[in-house]
């Protein structure tokens, strides 16, 4: 692998995912789009919807330099986004200065 080239690791939150009542199809077209755009991503995860569960996953993420999440609206479907998204990334002190530079939101 190349020294220039990005890494990802997409985070789909969502307990219907990780139950498989629903196929996670948002995560294996974000690896194919990062594909084409020549980032490797090492890691599809997905992860119930709770704080501490998302706040210690990314708090070890910092080896890569994209983190794309997705899902994670809750049953609220609130404006603000998810509690766990919210606090999963504020908590996550671990990350590296550099990743959290790095850090997009898409909604």
């Amino acid at each position: 692998m190349d020294a220039a080239t990005r890494t990802a690791c997409v985070l789909t939150i969502g307990n219907e995912i990780v139950s498989g009542d629903v196929e996670n199809t948002n995560a294996s077209w974000i690896a194919r789009r990062l594909a084409q755009l020549g980032v490797d991503v090492g890691m599809l995860a997905a992860l119930k919807d709770e704080v501490e569960t998302v706040a210690m996953f990314l708090a070890d993420r910092h080896r890569f330099d994209y983190v794309f999440v997705t899902g994670g609206l809750g049953r609220s479907g609130s404006p603000d986004g998810s509690p766990s998204l919210n606090g999963g990334f504020a908590n996550a002190n671990a990350a590296s200065r550099a990743t959290r530079e790095r850090r997009r939101y898409y909604r």
